[in-house]
């Protein structure tokens, strides 16, 4: 997913907008009376969020930015870098205009981390909502808002919501090659700057384990093709059409099974379903990828290329996902393929 988390390969690990979770608790013990804050801090909230309408739930990071003369020595007190929850309200929203539509109260949860980066903890504090009508399929021109209350100061930031793009042929149902390339086509709506294209197949296995044979399914994905426009798109329905060969498709399957099967055990594969993934980045996404920020919890001298913080730090984007139907291979391109991959005990 280099889309959605490419525009956080400026930051320290620390500050990594975190997308998706596998687990997560709401107890929140980094806070008690026997660590206390420096008292030479001053505060600054640096925000980190990028909003999905497709994903129930959204999540949001909030740090303490905070200057002082060491850094490398002040970050050592693990509760440096967090608002403690009790002391910070946040609140997302969904606009039209200069009216609110809706109001959600973000709450706070711990996720489990590694050790790497520059801050000792083992849990990063993040905020998050959920929300099944941030952006239903025929809206436009919604915006997502965000205010940060804290004891000292507001914090707020804006960004437009993109819609999802539609497959041109929405019933397509099979997969195959005119010659030896493959084109695949979408619209994308207004306000969309960036589009990218990904396709997802699976295969399986017949291995032999033991005795007997075992069937494992895989999945790999490979890169279809993007645009960056330089100005969002002004019109709806806007036209993207990506082609790509028989030998792209062959290439990250090979990949695959290298990196990933059993190249000792397996005695035959065949082909399983591929569908494309469509991702669509709003111009907040493209403006701040376009700078070589250098943002950190820890302010420094540098200047910040870009930030779209009220009263802060960081950035607010959005982005919107779609997919295809899961599409079957046609005899034809099955045969193709798996004359291709004979090397490797494909069926054809």
């Amino acid at each position: 997913m280099n889309f959605i988390l490419s525009n956080i390969k400026y930051f320290k690990v620390i500050i990594l907008l975190v997308i998706c979770f596998s687990s997560c608790t709401e107890e929140f013990d980094l806070f008690n009376d026997d660590l206390k804050l420096t008292s030479d801090y001053e505060e600054v909230a640096a925000v980190y969020a990028n909003i999905c309408p497709q994903n129930d739930t959204n999540y949001l990071r909030i740090n303490r930015g905070f200057a002082v003369n060491n850094f490398y020595t002040t970050n050592l007190n693990s509760d440096s870098i967090y608002f403690n929850p009790e002391d910070i309200q946040v609140f997302a929203h969904k606009i039209k205009g200069d009216d609110t539509l809706f109001t959600y109260n973000c709450k706070d949860t711990l996720m489990l981390k590694d050790s790497v980066g520059d801050f000792p903890t083992y849990k990063v504090l993040l905020y998050y909502f959920i929300s099944n009508n941030l952006l239903n399929d025929n809206e436009q021109d919604i915006d997502f808002g965000l205010t940060i209350r804290t004891q000292d100061q507001n914090v707020s930031s804006k960004t437009d919501l993109v819609r999802a793009a539609v497959p041109t042929n929405p019933g397509l149902s099979y997969f195959d090659f005119t010659g030896s390339t493959y084109r695949y086509s979408v619209y994308s709506f207004r306000g969309t700057q960036k589009i990218q294209a990904r396709g997802i197949c699976s295969f399986y296995e017949r291995r032999l384990v033991g005795n007997h044979f075992d069937t494992v399914k895989m999945t790999f994905d490979f890169p279809v093709g993007k645009n960056i426009y330089a100005d969002p798109l002004l019109i709806d329905y806007y036209r993207h059409e990506y082609g790509f060969g028989i030998g792209l498709l062959t290439l990250y399957l090979e990949r695959a099974i290298n990196n990933y099967g059993d190249i000792i055990n397996t005695d035959k594969r065949w082909l399983g379903k591929i569908k494309f993934e469509i991702l669509c980045g709003n111009a907040d996404q493209v403006l701040f990828e376009s700078f070589n920020n250098s943002i950190t919890t820890g302010l420094s001298e540098e200047p910040i290329t870009y930030s779209n913080i009220e009263n802060g730090v960081g950035f607010l984007t959005s982005y919107s996902k779609s997919y295809s139907r899961q599409l079957l291979f046609t005899r034809k391109a099955s045969d193709s393929i798996g004359y291709r991959m004979r090397d490797y005990f494909f069926e054809y």
